[in-house]
């Protein structure tokens, strides 16, 4: 369709997606976890040591799912359809902190998993803020592959 001066008329519509709009510092963030995750890998990968040290690789990994799947909670809405706003929900700006911060936790506890086995056993809160993060991942995996990928994981697992 045209307008009378024989130029193409352009309509408007709007981007339907299965993400989330973030706003700027939400976007800033995700791009910066993106980015320290993979200067991560780069580093854990080449073994460069920082004072001595390189990352185990208990402590990579548990850094490597904070850079990673926290912000799958931002990016990726609790349900694939329905209302898409450009607000985050809070309850996924709050899995995506406690899982960044239960993450960085255990990174930071990485010798008595890794090491020692966890001598002394650990305690009533490490065994909480594990099953937080085995819900959080299967949560994460939900958004990101569907229900097939939980029934899958859930059939797989042993308790």
């Amino acid at each position: 369709m045209s307008n009378p001066s024989g130029a193409p008329k352009h309509e408007t519509r709007a981007e339907i997606s299965r993400y989330n709009c973030l706003s700027k510092w939400l976007k800033a963030v995700c791009l910066a976890l993106y980015a320290i995750g993979i200067l991560l890998a780069i580093v854990y990968l080449h073994n460069i040591s920082f004072h001595g040290r390189v990352i185990e690789n208990t402590q990579y990994y548990y850094l490597l799912f904070a850079c990673f799947a926290a912000p799958a909670f931002l990016i990726l809405p609790l349900r694939h359809k329905g209302s898409h706003t450009s607000k985050v929900p809070w309850y996924d700006l709050l899995i995506t902190a406690l899982v960044f911060g239960i993450c960085i936790y255990f990174a930071t506890q990485f010798w008595s998993i890794s090491r020692t086995n966890w001598a002394p056993p650990p305690t009533l809160l490490d065994t909480v803020l594990a099953g937080i993060i085995l819900i959080a991942a299967l949560e994460s995996g939900r958004r990101i592959a569907g229900l097939p990928l939980i029934i899958i994981c859930l059939s797989l697992i042993h308790i």
